[in-house]
């Protein structure tokens, strides 16, 4: 084996365990506050016309799709959690980009599927008019994982080694 295989990093850095529980108690402080001050459906509009705090409920997968089957999103959530730890053995955890990224996805996956288990359904809140179209409630969570599927496909695209 070469040297740098040998000195390949096969776990995180710090960057993903400061995003990973920074992220996560963010998200869920967030939902927090809405199943406090808000009932089903209370909207509270933030910027006139495009972004309103409006409390859903989502027992399905993103963009609301697959509704009322939160047991079978929660195992295939469960599913995709053992590939993505899988994969992770993976990376090249050395570099700061996939630290980053992962750091954002697993922080965002843990923040959800803590909803599914403790509440049924994974509380939505961000509620944004584009002027074209009403985009999909998401929160913290989904923002984060959306993120790092933007630096992901940004590293394939630039050809930067990630794993």
């Amino acid at each position: 084996m070469s040297d740098s295989a040998n000195s390949r990093k096969h776990y995180p850095t710090w960057t993903f365990y400061v995003l990973l529980v920074g992220i996560y108690i963010f998200d869920q402080a967030t939902k927090a506050w809405i199943l406090r001050d808000f009932w089903l459906g209370k909207s509270v509009e933030v910027i006139p016309g495009f972004l309103n705090w409006t409390y859903v409920r989502n027992d399905g997968i993103a963009f609301g799709m697959f509704q009322g089957n939160n047991t079978l999103m929660a195992i295939l959530v469960l599913f995709v959690c053992g590939i993505a730890i899988w994969w992770a053995t993976q990376l090249k955890w050395e570099f700061k980009i996939v630290n980053v990224f992962a750091g954002l996805i697993a922080a965002g996956a843990v923040g959800n599927l803590t909803d599914r288990f403790r509440l049924g359904y994974v509380v939505d809140f961000v509620d944004a008019d584009l002027g074209f179209m009403r985009w999909p409630a998401f929160n913290v969570a989904d923002s984060a994982i959306c993120v790092a599927v933007v630096l992901m496909l940004y590293c394939f695209w630039k050809n930067k080694p990630i794993y």
